[in-house]
């Protein structure tokens, strides 16, 4: 599924991009602030819960896009 491909790679993403400044370096930061000391079950479940935030919100500008073709 495209969305865990994506949510696989975001964090890594989210460093590199943060890592050059503008609006991605304070989670960038964090991020890396973070990654060591997470374990990787806390970590999975965070990309879990990213994932499920994420498709949900893919799921909800879905269903809007559909209901303006509607009307």
């Amino acid at each position: 599924m495209l969305a865990e491909k994506l949510t696989g790679h975001l964090p890594q993403e989210i460093v590199v991009r943060g890592s050059r400044g503008g609006p991605l370096f304070s989670l960038a930061t964090q991020l890396n602030d973070d990654t060591p000391t997470c374990s990787a079950s806390r970590s999975t479940a965070l990309c879990r819960q990213l994932r499920t935030e994420i498709v949900e919100a893919l799921d909800r500008r879905d269903a809007a896009r559909l209901s303006n073709l509607a009307h």
